[in-house]
């Protein structure tokens, strides 16, 4: 009976929007990460869409935090999106890491953002705030990574009729793109996501879920492509 009256709830939340009388609808039971992995895996799904929920205590806690959940096991792009949302991103931020699967992040990103909207490309770099003489280390580091973000932008350019610029920031990373997309108004972020090194599961998933829990935009979680 639960079920039922949830996949009625389900009927009537979406009645309103266009095409929708066509949507398969289903409501199942077991942990909601782990459901909705399985289904869309078994429906040959190309993409996850999801509400970017609660962010207070307790839902941590009671880790109904399910976007960040689907994220962490997901094969296939997730994308979290808040209440506020009314279409697709004009303007909207990638987070480039230069892995396979932030360039597979920025990809669909580009796809999404209209020919009249901009994309930005944003590396954040190491030795945050350290001064660098011409020819260090430090120097050689920075201009490595802007000649990596043009490298990438190229790439993009096949995907993308928007305008698109690169950014070098500093600082803490998570902290740095949410400042970033809070400042250039943006209604998109990208990260890569499934990496499956151990350093990437400690570091750069914690960095990811930051991002999904401080955002007030939508968030695009992609895996490496295929």
């Amino acid at each position: 009976e639960s079920r039922r009256e949830v996949l009625d709830t389900v009927r009537h939340a979406i009645a309103h929007v266009p095409g929708a009388e066509a949507w398969e609808k289903m409501a199942l039971v077991g942990t909601p990460p782990e459901e909705i992995n399985r289904v869309a895996e078994s429906w040959g799904a190309t993409m996850l869409i999801l509400g970017l929920g609660r962010h207070n205590r307790l839902d941590r806690i009671f880790g109904s935090e399910t976007a960040v959940e689907v994220m962490r096991h997901a094969c296939i792009p997730v994308v979290a999106v808040p209440a506020t949302s009314r279409g697709l991103p004009e303007r909207a931020l990638v987070a480039m890491d230069f892995t396979p699967a932030s360039t597979a992040a920025a990809t669909l990103a580009a796809e999404l953002v209209p020919s009249h909207g901009v994309l930005y490309v944003a590396h954040v770099c190491a030795f945050a705030g350290a001064p660098a003489e011409p020819g260090d280390l430090i120097d050689l580091y920075r201009e490595g990574a802007r000649a990596r973000l043009d490298s990438v932008v190229q790439k993009i350019r096949q995907h993308a009729d928007c305008a698109i610029e690169t950014v070098l920031l500093e600082g803490e990373p998570a902290d740095a793109i949410l400042k970033l997309a809070k400042r250039e108004h943006c209604g998109l972020i990208a990260l890569g996501g499934n990496e499956r090194g151990l350093v990437d599961r400690i570091l750069l998933g914690s960095i990811r879920t930051k991002v999904l829990r401080g955002a007030t935009c939508s968030v695009l979680i992609a895996p490496p492509s295929r």
